[in-house]
């Protein structure tokens, strides 16, 4: 091997060593901001997947506790109701066993065979949604419109809303009609 002596180099040939070692070193720096732009991206994306990953996770955890609360194994379609004093009493039913005993229930309209009621109150804002799951899951066919809620403290809300059903004997009328 052959030892250099840096007295016997020239002045050119100094500086194009130093020209060499100024781009190696300024390619190593264009390397390593490429390579920092590729780690933060990587970062982003991995950020941006996690965001994903939990909403999917919370949409997921939502429709499977969707589809335990509403429990349709075995049960028959719903039906009209017989008569409008049957569905005031089974409102009034629905209420008092989900907990809504106090509600406000007045008759809100009656026309074509169709009756509904306007229920109101002040309540948890859990318990009003277990509530108005417990209307889908009834034997009955029943329409909720008019839903109206206003946040109070503590999670509680002013709630308003009207429940319509069919009247099964309406039904019957306008079957014998055709």
């Amino acid at each position: 091997m052959k030892n250099i002596e840096i007295t016997e180099l020239k002045r050119e040939q100094i500086l194009i060593v130093v020209a060499v070692v100024l781009l190696l070193i300024a390619a190593q720096l264009f390397m390593m901001k490429g390579v920092n732009g590729g780690v933060a991206e990587l970062s982003s994306a991995s950020q941006e997947a996690q965001v994903l990953k939990a909403t999917v996770a919370a949409r997921s955890n939502a429709v499977i506790q969707y589809k335990s609360t509403v429990k349709i194994d075995g049960k028959e379609l719903p039906t009209a109701i017989e008569s409008q004093n049957k569905f005031y009493s089974v409102l009034l039913n629905l209420l008092s066993t989900q907990g809504f005993g106090e509600a406000n229930v007045t008759k809100a309209d009656e026309k074509e065979g169709v009756v509904s009621f306007s229920v109101s109150g002040e309540a948890n804002y859990n318990e009003l949604l277990r509530l108005l799951a417990s209307f889908r899951q009834g034997a009955y066919l029943m329409r909720i419109s008019q839903l109206s809620l206003e946040g109070l403290r503590e999670n509680n809300v002013k709630y308003s809303f009207t429940v319509a059903a069919k009247i099964g004997g309406a039904l019957k009328e306008e079957e014998a009609a055709k």
